[in-house]
């Protein structure tokens, strides 16, 4: 008898999991609903400017690591 209402709980217990993850996906359509997107032109700016970012400071960090890689060689010999 034990058994049976511990298997009856452990079903109770994975439909409920179920609804909330049902209810979790319909709650964030209804949150993504009220965002307001980018415009195309906007989001390609954006777009460029991470870009542009990302290379000036890959170049910058570039520099600086060969500067410091030089600084300590001279220490070092």
């Amino acid at each position: 008898m034990a058994k049976q209402e511990s298997a009856t709980g452990r079903e109770q217990a994975g439909a409920g999991k179920i609804g909330q993850l049902k209810e979790y996906f319909v709650e964030a359509h209804g949150e993504l609903k009220k965002v307001t997107w980018p415009l195309k032109k906007e989001w390609k700016i954006s777009a460029l400017a991470v870009l542009l970012l990302v290379v000036i400071m890959s170049i910058f960090l570039s520099v600086a690591d060969l500067i410091l890689s030089k600084i300590v060689q001279l220490i070092l010999s």
